[in-house]
């Protein structure tokens, strides 16, 4: 039993040390750092297409847009990057993000080698959002307004959020939620687990 156990925490130990050295061994660098002057009320859209998105209430009526790519191959993850077509604009009280990402066969012989885009988004607490990813996480926090988070292949989470509508949806992940209040808040997930606190 003594030596099963030391087994078993040699080999803890040793998957620690590799997800460690792997992550030390990625570089951050941002590709797009834009702010926005909109007023409360607004709309943010956000269609990405291999990205995990992150939106969140700021302190400031401003809309704030970070886009961080992560690689291991900085050189290949640009090129990937560049691909993918990542823009930000604004139309009226509307932030728009979106990705368009040219067909390329980029032969990731070693999935660490992937690059990873992270969208980073701050906006009025009061303000609409429709947020999707063909493939990634997504996750809100602290908005009052009608939402809507849609990703084929990834997981969501959304807390503290207030609204007329409320519709999340994932085919392939799971779906935690914080404090929902809304007339109509639906989640559906095709394949994942539902962890519900207060809707």
């Amino acid at each position: 039993m003594q030596k099963f156990s030391a087994l078993c925490v040699s080999a803890i130990l040793l998957g620690i040390c590799t997800l460690d050295g792997i992550a030390q061994d990625r570089t951050r660098e941002t590709m797009i750092d834009e702010r926005f002057s909109v007023s409360e009320g607004g709309m943010l859209e956000v269609n990405a297409s291999d990205a995990d998105v992150t939106v969140t209430a700021g302190q400031s009526k401003d809309a704030h847009v970070r886009v961080v790519l992560e690689g291991r191959d900085m050189e290949k993850a640009r090129d990937y990057y560049e691909h993918q077509n990542i823009t930000v604009t604004k139309s009226g009280n509307t932030i728009r993000v979106d990705s368009k990402p040219e067909s390329h066969n980029f032969n990731w012989r070693d999935w660490r080698n992937h690059p990873h885009i992270d969208i980073q988004i701050s906006v009025p607490e009061v303000f609409d959002a429709d947020i999707r990813s063909s493939d990634g996480d997504l996750a809100l926090d602290r908005l009052r307004g009608d939402v809507k988070m849609k990703t084929s292949d990834g997981d969501v989470s959304a807390n503290k959020i207030e609204g007329g509508t409320i519709s999340i949806r994932t085919s392939d992940g799971d779906i935690s939620v914080g404090p929902l209040t809304g007339d109509m808040v639906e989640l559906v997930t095709s394949d994942g687990d539902l962890v519900l606190g207060d809707v």
